[in-house]
C-alpha cells in the first residue's frame, strides 16, 4: 500500500501544489511556456522566415503587397512615408520591361527627374531608366526612392 501512495503522491504532487485546476497558473504551465521542446520549435519557425545572411527571404515585392495578375504583369502601389502612387510593371527580362506609374506628384514633373517619364496617357507614364534595374525588386525600390526625394524636396 505505502508502494502505490508513494507512486501516486509522486505522479500527482504537480497538481496537488498549484492552487487549483482551471486557474490561470494551471493553464499557463499546461501550455508549455516553459517546455523546452515547445521553444525549441518556435526558434525553428523563426530561422525559416531568414535567410542565412539574417535578411528576409520573402521578395521585396510581396513584402510592399505587389500582386502577380499575369506570368508577367505586377499591380501595386509605390509607397513612402509621406504618399503613394498606383504603378503597373510588364517585366519579361532584364532588358524587356515596362514600368508605368499613374497619378504623378508635380513635384517630379518639375524635379530633375522629369525626363524619365513619359506620358502615355493623362495620368499615367512610362518609366525610363537610365541605369538598367537588375530585377523587379530592384525597379519598385528606385521608383519608391525617386518618389521619396521628390516628396521631401518637391
Amino acid at each position: 500500500m505505502s508502494f502505490f501512495g508513494n507512486i501516486s503522491r509522486i505522479l500527482f504532487a504537480s497538481r496537488s501544489s498549484k492552487s487549483g485546476p482551471g486557474t490561470k497558473k494551471a493553464s499557463a504551465s499546461r501550455r508549455g511556456t516553459s517546455n523546452p521542446g515547445r521553444a525549441r520549435y518556435r526558434s525553428r519557425k523563426v530561422q525559416l522566415l531568414q535567410s542565412p545572411s539574417g535578411r528576409s527571404s520573402i521578395p521585396y515585392w510581396r513584402l510592399r503587397k505587389w500582386r502577380r495578375v499575369k506570368k508577367n504583369l505586377y499591380l501595386g502601389y509605390f509607397k513612402t512615408r509621406l504618399g503613394r502612387c498606383h504603378g503597373v510593371i510588364k517585366w519579361n527580362s532584364r532588358l524587356d520591361h515596362n514600368v508605368y506609374i499613374h497619378n504623378l506628384p508635380q513635384a517630379i514633373l518639375k524635379g530633375p527627374h522629369r525626363s524619365c517619364f513619359i506620358r502615355v496617357k493623362p495620368n499615367k507614364y512610362k518609366v525610363h531608366f537610365s541605369q538598367l534595374p537588375a530585377d523587379l525588386n530592384s525597379a519598385i525600390f528606385y521608383m519608391e526612392t525617386l518618389l521619396q526625394e521628390a516628396f521631401e524636396n518637391g
